[in-house]
């Protein structure tokens, strides 16, 4: 990877980033559980143009921060606590591995296992309860590794969310926004047996992908969701205004809002807002130069700009 340094940052951030990067370690094996989380077109494809991507040293900081966040709870951890220890096991004749920021042993002989993440307002209110899937699957596929180690039952998984955009006043002013910047988030345990079986699944799809990259064949297209697909929705607006006054996905309810709220001296209109893959569009997953899915999807949208345009 190509680190750039487009806002001229010191050299110390430079160097911290290169130390971390190189310093990441997930063992002699296929997968960890982050990759296994991943797409499988977006893992692979990041794997063969890794030392294409180019990411600006201002994209590091939160990563930096994030790994600063780790080291300082580590040096919280007591001795009936387990911090960041890598766990291996084999799936299906693939060795894979995961590290867990905290487990801990409680008096009834039962685990929890805890995973900090440095996020943002938004992402603990776009899901229900704070919790993201993926942060789901993969405190299981810890919580199985560890099982599969040391025999273990778990009493409690739990994501530690810090919240480095918070603010007070839109904590006091909103009941869906975080209450605190650093809040407590406890996830689903599933049951050992559908643990192993997504972890197999996980690997499945991962081998396939690598296969299919092997034989030259196309890659398993990402879903809608590993997008962050939106759908397409229609804005009522206040003629000559910005804001939307609601929002549909229903065109045909959005032209009779609009019909309800005009007046003779008030008109609103209705504001076609084309959906888009935001993971696509904004690179999140850094390769979208290299996907031929992104391409086939920008290909589609521009003819149907072109017919549109006809008609």
């Amino acid at each position: 990877m190509k680190i750039t340094n487009k806002f001229n940052l010191p050299d110390t951030i430079m160097r911290a980033a290169l130390i971390m990067n190189e310093r990441y370690d997930k063992g002699n094996v296929e997968r960890s559980v982050t990759q296994l989380i991943q797409p499988p077109r977006i893992d692979i494809l990041r794997k063969a143009h890794f030392h294409e991507v180019e990411k600006d040293l201002s994209e590091e900081w939160w990563s930096l921060f994030g790994n600063a966040v780790h080291y300082i709870l580590e040096l919280g951890k007591s001795p009936d606590m387990i911090a960041e220890q890598r766990l291996y096991a084999e799936i299906d004749g693939w060795p894979i591995s995961g590290k867990p920021d905290l487990i801990e042993r409680h008096a009834d002989n039962l685990y929890s296992l805890g995973d900090y993440k440095v996020t943002t307002s938004y992402q603990l209110t776009k899901d229900e309860g704070g919790l993201k899937s993926e942060w789901e699957q993969q405190l299981n596929m810890l919580a199985c590794l560890f099982a599969m180690n040391h025999q273990a039952t778990f009493k409690e998984l739990y994501i530690i969310a810090i919240v480095r955009d918070w603010q007070r006043k839109q904590a006091q002013a909103d009941l869906t926004y975080p209450a605190a910047p650093v809040v407590k988030i406890v996830a689903p345990i599933w049951t050992f047996a559908q643990q192993k079986a997504f972890l197999e699944e996980r690997v499945r799809q991962h081998r396939n992908a690598e296969m299919l990259q092997d034989l030259g064949l196309p890659l398993p297209d990402c879903s809608p969701y590993e997008r962050w697909s939106r759908a397409d929705r229609y804005a009522v607006i206040r003629h000559g205004g910005k804001r939307a006054a609601r929002v549909y996905d229903n065109e045909e309810e959005a032209e009779a809002d609009a019909k309800t709220r005009s007046t003779s001296k008030s008109m609103y209109e209705v504001e076609y807002r084309p959906g888009k893959s935001v993971r696509c569009a904004g690179n999140y997953c850094q390769c979208a130069e290299w996907c031929d899915q992104f391409a086939r999807m920008r290909q589609e949208e521009w003819q149907d700009d072109e017919t549109n345009s006809e008609q």
